[in-house]
């Protein structure tokens, strides 16, 4: 018996032994021994073996039990000498090593044989020749002996024996011939169609790879039936095409070693090759067959035949327990087809999102051609018309099964019609937020969806296709009536892939695209105010240049979006066919998104000033910073006057149709607005104000409270509760004229839209520098009561004569010749220090700026809605509300200690001196002050305040005087009046203004005080003192661009003088010199 190995399909190596048999550790150490020596160049094992044995000899030893010889082996002997010096565990491991070792040669020689598969067939018909080759020279050496005996032998003999080798080795090689040339033509088409198989694969040709792999199956199957696969697959496509694959016994009893051999190599290539093709067939369906993403010349028609070869291949490879019946393979393929554009559509839903706004178009673009192409023209082709462009139409589609047509439309119309509406979803989501951003975007968007849908050019690419036309493919494959279930109807019912998806999209998106973008301006001029708020410093610490840079930025940015959402709104939702028809509506959209976010502003800035924050109250910077925000929105929205138009309300659009009956007049509103504010302080509540819009709009088509709900985005179902955090908010009735403009007839005046937001803006202003004049005048005020507190408890507590020792420091003024008048110095410092204190305060909240003019015309400024009173300045608004609400601080401490001094009257200096201080505040507040109060009501209650106080001040000292004393007092008060106000003119100049009179003393640099009536001659410097605060007035940079324009345009000028002057005097040096010098002359 032998031991033997097997190293490579078709052949083995074995080792013979002489002994009658074999034991395992003979049969162990030669299958070690073959192990190692496997392979190509015998590489090296990963364990240790023992060498191997040498060949085997022949000995004799005794036999032990008759004495007689037998013959033994030395591998009998290593044998014996192993089982004596090694344990059983060690022979079993030994053992079990060694098939490890032979395993894993087994292993190695396939792999190699596997990985250089394609060099050995290469090189195999070389081989075969050259053994022919040495065939036949081995015959021919072998054959002289017997040719040199023929020659010695008899002619005749010779000529018998010559003629029967001819016919023998003729015959010989005809057999051997046939044989060889059967098996070098199936090697030859085992190799041709494997590459054509890899060929088909690297181009992506996956039908044609199918096919080709298909017939070397069927080749496997006709030679030899040991791989299950090959007989599997060539079985089904014989029962697919109707034919049986030839297979014959005798061939695969006489199969050729080496043809088994490359049969079983290309095996193990191909084995994994119909998976690999599932695959590739599968991720092709999933891919769109409309575009390419690597070629951008891509034909859309091309792509049906990629379709269908995917199926195909689909169709062949997958395995099926039933295939009797066509009908379940064609459910099948629709299924599988219609699944992957599913899931195809899903992964560009998956990347249309708002993050990537800036691809929708191009997304969108995708989508559209695969519903054209992919949904509706392809299928018509391969499903129903079973042809389409290409040149292999003819062999993909005898491959796949009918499809009935019914069936046909009926899955492509529930696909559309399940789908449709998603990307309807989907695509406004986006839309609305890349209008968010910019509208031109959207409506370039809007334009290439219309031009790749209904446009000329894509009606005349589709019409293009040789197989059908567009419409033929909708009206083969598409239900409209299933389909447009969801959507608007048109009157001829023809499909349209623009009307079906974007058409009503971007029609609906007038009134959200439009709130959206208003809301979004709200947030961010909102957001803005807090921050700056957040970041203001203290009232003592803010730099008037710095607060009205903010908020001149914040109503200009403001400005600057409103008009941008109008530009935009404009280009976008203005269709060119229903030109006019579209601008009205937008318009009027305009106008009443316009009207709500001024409401929601306006209602947004008064909560930030009457927020709950004490710090903030007494601080006085939210205030200041708020009113000069709304002084500018008053003058810095340009924008309003288009917007806000009177020819844009609804109520003026309805008029013209007769059909007004469902709005409400501002009368209406402002009467519900009455009943509901109880207190009469001009605000309600939310709440109340939800009650009072419901009952003025009861019996009209619009919801009161949900309409007040929806504009300032509440979400609270219940009416009656607000959201948190709004409590205590409130609205004024401007404010809720603004908000309901939807449903109101606004007025003309200060009834009208712009009227409403001015006066509101207005009321906002008043509110916010009042506040902050109290704010920024506590801090003097407090010392200004404490210390007139003080000066009554001294009146009171003290004779004439220890108040003037006191106060003015002249010992025995009791004997003195002076009168009581002249004893008194002039104005008390508490009063001339709140008064200046009050200067100060306007200087530094003001800056150069704010003197400057704030509309340039009255008709501006009557287009922006103010049609009452005069356009000041920002300047004279603070300095008149710094002056009302210091004069009546003033009067409210005098009045309130008068009231105390009933029951101990102060001696008569005292009073006195106080009367002068009234006199002074009265002289600098109503004489003195060149730019009045502000005029209105404010102003007359101001005066009739300090009149008042003056009024009850003379009783006081007609009770404690002489008559000549009190005839004499006025006189008096104004000589007084004059010292002080010619020392201090310098700092009462920014809030009560410049004197004429003193004017030229001014320029002088110094006057004389003696001109006072004083009794000495005191020198006064009139020099501004050094302020921080105080600043030049920046030059406005002029257009670095003009300014370089009109030097070029002066230097070109002079080159072409020069030019021409040397020309006329000639060109000597002499010539030229004298014109170089003239040049000079004329710059100088």
């Amino acid at each position: 018996m032998s031991a033997s190995l097997p190293f490579a399909p078709g052949g083995s190596r074995t080792y013979r032994s002489i002994s009658g048999g074999s034991n395992p550790p003979n049969r162990m150490s030669s299958t070690s021994s073959a192990g190692s020596s496997g392979g190509y160049g015998g590489s090296a094992s990963l364990l240790t073996s023992p060498p191997p044995p040498p060949p085997p000899t022949l000995l004799t030893h005794a036999n032990s039990s008759g004495g007689s010889s037998a013959p033994v082996t030395t591998s009998t002997l290593s044998s014996y000498r192993m089982a004596q010096s090694m344990t059983i565990d060690e022979m079993r491991h030994l053992h079990r090593r060694a098939l490890q070792e032979a395993e894993a040669k087994r292993t190695e020689l396939r792999l190699v044989l596997a990985s250089r598969y394609r060099e050995l067939v290469g090189s195999s018909d070389e081989v075969l020749r050259m053994k022919e080759r040495a065939k036949e020279l081995h015959d021919l050496i072998h054959a002289l002996p017997d040719l040199m005996e023929k020659l010695q032998q008899p002619n005749q003999q010779l000529k018998q024996a010559t003629s029967f080798n001819r016919e023998t080795k003729k015959k010989d090689c005809e057999e051997k011939d046939e044989e060889i040339v059967a098996v070098q033509r199936a090697r030859r088409q085992f190799s041709e169609l494997t590459r054509s198989v890899h060929r088909a694969l690297d181009r992506n040709h996956v039908h044609l790879a199918t096919t080709n792999l298909l017939e070397l199956f069927c080749l496997f199957a006709y030679h030899t039936n040991k791989y299950p696969l090959a007989n599997s697959l060539a079985a089904q496509q014989a029962s697919f095409s109707n034919t049986r694959p030839g297979t014959s016994n005798e061939n695969m009893d006489k199969l050729d070693p080496t043809l088994e051999a490359q049969m079983r190599m290309i095996y193990f290539q191909v084995q994994t090759l119909p998976r690999r093709i599932l695959k590739l067939s599968r991720a092709n369906l999933l891919e769109a067959a409309s575009f390419s993403n690597a070629d951008s010349f891509y034909d859309p028609a091309m792509g049906a035949e990629r379709s269908a070869a995917a199926l195909a291949s689909l169709d062949i490879l997958s395995q099926r327990k039933n295939t009797e019946v066509g009908h379940d393979r064609a459910a099948v393929l629709l299924d599988t087809y219609f699944g992957s554009k599913a899931q195809l559509l899903g992964s560009l839903f998956n990347q249309l999102t708002v993050k990537a706004a800036n691809q929708a178009e191009a997304i969108l673009s995708k989508i559209v051609l695969i519903l054209q192409h992919d949904v509706i023209v392809h299928p018509y082709e391969i499903f129903v018309l079973r042809k389409f462009p290409g040149n292999s139409a003819m062999a993909i589609m005898e491959t796949l099964p009918l499809f009935d047509p019914t069936t046909v439309r009926t899955r492509c119309s529930k696909f559309l019609a399940s789908h449709l509406p998603m990307i309807r979803t989907k695509v406004k989501s986006v839309l609305v937020s890349i209008a968010g951003t910019t509208a031109s975007a959207l409506g370039q968007i809007r334009q290439s969806l219309y031009d790749k849908t209904d446009g000329i050019e894509c009606q005349r690419a589709l019409n293009e296709n040789p197989v059908c036309s567009w419409d033929d493919a909708v009206s083969g494959i598409v239900d409209v009536r299933q389909v447009l279930s969801h959507t608007e109807m048109t009157s001829d019912r023809k499909f349209s892939l623009w009307s079906a998806l974007f058409s009503h999209t971007f029609s609906s998106l007038v009134h959200s695209l439009l709130t959206t973008s208003f809301h979004s301006v709200h947030s961010k001029v909102v957001a803005t105010l807090r921050a700056s708020l957040s970041q203001a410093p203290p009232l003592d610490q803010l730099l008037p240049h710095e607060a009205y840079r903010n908020t001149m930025r914040i109503a200009t940015d403001l400005d600057q979006a409103l008009l941008k959402v109008s530009d935009d709104a404009h280009e976008l939702l203005v269709h060119a066919e229903e030109r006019e028809e579209s601008e009205r509506r937008l318009r009027q959209s305009l106008y009443v998104q316009t009207c709500e976010i001024l409401g929601r502003l306006l209602c947004e800035v008064r909560r930030i000033v009457t927020e709950q924050d004490d710090k903030a109250a007494l601080d006085g910077t939210r205030q200041l910073i708020v009113g000069r925000l709304c002084y500018f929105l008053k003058f810095r929205l340009k924008s309003l006057p288009t917007l806000l138009n009177q020819n844009s309300t609804p109520a003026g659009a309805k008029a013209q149709s007769a059909s007004t009956a469902g709005m409400i007049s501002y009368v209406d509103l402002e009467s519900a607005f009455s009943l509901a504010d109880d207190d009469d302080d001009g605000l309600i509540s939310f709440p109340e104000a939800m009650d009072a819009t419901e009952s003025a709009f009861s019996g009209t088509q619009f919801h009161g409270a949900e309409m007040l709900r929806g504009t300032l985005f509440l979400s609270s179902i219940d009416s009656s509760k607000p959201l948190e955090g709004q409590e205590h908010c409130d609205v004024t009735l401007y404010e809720l004229m603004l908000l309901t403009a939807r449903g109101l007839r606004h007025g003309t005046g200060q009834y009208s839209a712009l009227g409403m937001v001015q006066k509101a803006l207005d009321d906002i202003v008043g509110s916010c520098f009042e506040k902050w004049a109290d704010a920024a005048l506590q801090s003097s005020m407090q010392s200004f009561s404490r210390k007139n507190s003080e000066f009554w408890k001294t009146a009171v507590s003290t004779t004439d004569d220890e108040w003037q020792a006191l106060h003015t420091g002249i010992e025995n003024a009791a004997s003195s010749s002076m009168s009581v008048l002249d004893k008194i110095t002039g104005v008390s410092p508490q009063t001339l220090g709140f008064v200046m204190n009050a200067s100060f305060i306007m200087n530094q909240t003001t800056t150069p700026a704010d003197s400057l003019t704030s509309v340039p015309s009255k008709d501006h400024a009557f287009s922006l809605g103010i049609t009452q009173g005069t356009v000041s300045s920002l300047t004279e608004t603070l300095r008149w509300t710094l002056l009302r609400r210091s004069l009546r601080l003033f009067c409210t401490v005098g009045l309130e200690s008068l009231a105390s001094l009933k029951a101990d009257p102060p001696n008569a200096t005292a009073t006195l001196q106080y009367s002068l201080d009234v006199a002074f505040v009265k002289y600098c507040y109503i004489e003195r002050n060149q730019h009045g109060l502000g005029g209105g009501e404010s102003e007359e209650s101001a005066k009739r305040q300090i009149d008042d106080l003056a009024k009850k001040v003379h009783r006081f000292v007609s009770n404690v005087v002489s008559r000549d004393v009190l005839l004499s007092l006025p006189n008096v008060a104004v000589e007084k009046n004059r010292h002080v106000d010619e020392a201090c003119d310098i700092f009462f100049t920014s809030l009560f203004g410049s004197r004429s009179s003193i004017a030229s003393v001014a320029e002088a640099g110094e006057f004389d005080l003696g001109s006072a009536g004083s009794s000495q001659q005191l020198p006064f410097c009139y020099t501004p003192l050094s302020s921080s605060r105080r600043f030049a007035l920046l030059p406005i940079q002029s257009d670095r661009t003009l300014a370089d324009l009109q030097m070029k345009g002066a230097y070109k000028k002079e080159k072409e003088e020069q030019e021409r002057r040397q020309e006329s005097i000639g060109g000597s040096v002499m010539s030229s010199g004298l014109g170089f010098f003239s040049s000079m002359l004329k710059k100088k």
